[in-house]
């Protein structure tokens, strides 16, 4: 392993190795790989990409990607405890397994959290999966009862 780490925001061009990133991500949380989703992945970057809505973040050694992170924007109706009713939702933490342990992801976690706090946030979610909870507990996440969800 190389000696350079480097943290930057995503671009168009990461596009083909996010979407990699993302059917790794997905696959080491559980999921099954029975369909290609790489073109509807490509499509959603692109769209949030130039929508402004979400800003993708990688952690790359020697020009490869070896972790990626996101913060994508939602408003919702202003409130009186959020008066302009931005929130964001934390997405897209993934290591490539033989970067993991090296603290790339709460490293991550906080140029996510620094950006949001820019943009006025007063509030972030996410879901872990069972080995990403660990990492969020310690860096201050608590499981919340609030949400329901239907499928």
């Amino acid at each position: 392993m190389g000696e350079t780490m480097n943290f930057r925001i995503a671009t168009k061009e990461d596009i083909p190795q996010l979407v990699e990133c993302r059917a790794r991500q997905l696959i080491d949380e559980g999921q099954n790989p029975d369909k290609d989703i790489t073109e509807s992945n490509t499509a959603y970057f692109l769209e949030y990409f130039e929508s402004g809505q979400m800003e993708e973040w990688v952690c790359e050694e020697d020009g490869r990607i070896v972790a990626t992170g996101a913060v994508i924007y939602y408003r919702f109706p202003p409130s009186f405890e959020n008066g302009d009713g931005l929130k964001a939702y934390i997405a897209n933490i993934y290591t490539d397994p033989e970067y993991r342990g090296r603290r790339i992801a709460p490293n991550m976690l906080k140029i996510l959290e620094q950006r949001a706090r820019e943009r006025n946030v007063c509030e972030l979610w996410l879901e872990a999966s069972k080995w990403g909870r660990p990492v969020y507990e310690k860096y201050g996440f608590r499981q919340d009862k609030r949400m329901m969800v239907m499928e």
